[in-house]
Order: C-alpha cells, then structure tokens, then sequence
C-alpha cells in the first residue's frame, strides 16, 4: 500500500488550525478588557514571533535578553508588556495618545 504523504500534510494542517483557534480563543479570554479598570483609552496588540517554535525556540521571546530588546524598542512608541502569552505571543498596551508620536519615530 503505497501513501503519497497526503495524509500526514492534511494532518499537519488540520493541527496547525487547531493551534491557531486555540491561540485565538485564548487571546480573547485571557486578559479582560473594561472601562472600570482603564483611566484614559487605550489599544493593544499582540506581537507574534516570526521564528518557528520547532526550529528556532531560542530566537523567540523565551531568553531575557530577546524579550528585553523588543520591549525596550516598542517603548520608544509607549506600548507596554501587558501579559506574556508563551515564549512566541506577548501582548502590548499603550494609550492612544501615544500614537501622536508615531510619525516622528519614522525619521529616526
């Protein structure tokens, strides 16, 4: 009985989409968002690592130093960690505001 493989890829995608609607939902729920809690508007944004989670763990969010950099450079646009997810999401918050400074961060 020969396989051409198509069985494992259906698979592969079929757990990959579950992974994602689990991240999603979980996204959702995990951090609430209410007027009671916030003094002035704000937006958030959840940064997702580009590297692989199998092959290249350790160019994620999951040493110190990595995690430090990033948040040191989206605090020059006023976002702030507001929870880390795993070593591959992390979410940011900042007031709106802060978007009034955006433009002048692109001539840097």
């Amino acid at each position: 009985m020969s396989d051409d493989g198509n069985g494992y890829e259906e698979a592969r995608k079929a757990a990959l989409d579950l992974k994602r609607k689990f991240e999603a939902e979980e996204e959702e729920k995990l951090t609430p968002y209410s007027g009671s809690n916030l003094t002035e508007p704000m937006e958030y944004k959840i940064v997702r690592s580009a590297f692989n989670q199998t092959f290249k763990p350790d160019l994620a969010f999951s040493t110190p130093a990595r995690l430090r950099n990033l948040l040191e450079e989206e605090a020059k646009s006023g976002w702030e960690l507001m929870e880390k997810f795993d070593d591959f999401r992390i979410r940011l918050s900042r007031p709106v505001h802060c978007r009034l400074n955006d433009p002048s961060l692109l001539k840097k």
